[in-house]
């Protein structure tokens, strides 16, 4: 996993088999990170809006990746109601 912006992440699979795979790591960190923190005694909720994209179908450079993963996590973040 690495950190590319102010809130966006990137995480690579290099050994995932089929987009179910991928579809299921996604929602094993939407579930994660979507426990309820305690901040400054307050319980808040985090949302994630993630980007799917595949090598090489979708992209063959990692500019071409990062791009189609922003256009979809921005398609789940509409989806989804996020801001």
């Amino acid at each position: 996993m690495a950190r590319v912006g102010g809130d966006e992440f990137v995480v690579v699979l290099e050994t995932a088999e089929s987009l179910q795979d991928v579809a299921s790591v996604a929602e094993k960190l939407r579930q994660a990170v979507g426990q309820p923190y305690l901040l400054d005694g307050r319980e808040v909720e985090v949302t994630v809006s993630v980007g799917i994209c595949r090598y090489p179908e979708q992209g063959d450079s990692v500019e071409a990746l990062l791009s189609c993963a922003d256009r979809d996590m921005y398609r789940d973040k509409q989806a989804s109601g996020a801001s």
